[in-house]
């Protein structure tokens, strides 16, 4: 069973590359993290999703302020200090239709 999910919303933020050491392998990654707002102009529900790997280049800063539909993966990991999820992008649809890790076409561009 696959738990891939979607959500709508417009890109509100996009980061940096950034970069992590795993404290348990001692492994560093790089990462992105996006924001996307999936509620409405009076409710805003903002949702931070990560990309990494081989999915760094489905999403850029110039994204920000386009509406968008994103398949993601949930992961979760129980630690001492708490239960942690990272919603993890792997799809980003645009007004110009499906692209996987080449980014994103849409007329504001």
């Amino acid at each position: 069973m696959s738990n891939k999910k979607t959500l709508q919303g417009k890109i509100i933020r996009v980061s940096e590359l950034k970069k992590h050491t795993s404290k348990k392998t001692g492994k560093e990654f790089i990462f992105k993290k996006f924001i996307l707002d999936v509620g409405t102009p009076n409710k805003p529900n903002p949702v931070s999703f990560q990309v990494s790997g081989k999915y760094l280049s489905i999403i850029y800063p110039e994204m920000t302020g386009c509406i968008v539909s994103v398949d993601f993966y949930i992961n979760g990991i129980a630690t001492k200090s708490g239960y942690w999820n990272t919603l993890n992008a792997v799809v980003i649809d645009g007004v110009g239709g499906k692209h996987r890790n080449q980014g994103i076409y849409n007329d504001k561009i």
